[in-house]
């Protein structure tokens, strides 16, 4: 595993047990599937991703120029962690591409903390159609 993606990693892992210090944090999880088009402000960006209905891959856009693919790495704590790859040819800053989305249904909404290798952000994503 190249080491951005390594750090990316461990960072949603450290974001994720940190959530498992706050008292709350797990009440409002339910263990419901995340497949599924979702969309919200993550890192200051209007993110929408879409999960494939095995949960092992799905698509994430911000603009009509930065898109691409996402690939489950792993599950841990409730969380799909799926690296975000560019697709081929986009525009994206580094800080919008490279990193992991770690996925958990919340509720009716899905919670997504971004980790990038540069910094990250979190935010919650609710259904699209």
């Amino acid at each position: 595993m190249p080491t951005h993606r390594r750090i990316a990693l461990l960072s949603c892992l450290a974001l994720v047990g940190l959530l498992a210090l706050v008292p709350s944090a797990g009440a409002t999880h339910s263990p419901t599937a995340i497949a599924g088009r979702w969309s919200g402000t993550v890192g200051g960006h209007l993110l929408t991703v879409k999960v494939a209905p095995k949960e092992e891959k799905g698509t994430w856009s911000l603009s009509a120029t930065c898109h691409g693919t996402l690939k489950l790495e792993s599950i841990s704590n409730g969380f799909h962690h799926f690296y975000r790859i560019a697709a081929p040819g986009t525009t994206c800053a580094a800080s919008e591409t490279g990193g992991i989305d770690c996925l958990m249904r919340e509720g009716s909404d899905v919670l997504d903390l971004y980790a990038a290798p540069e910094g990250g952000g979190s935010g919650d994503l609710v259904r699209t159609h």
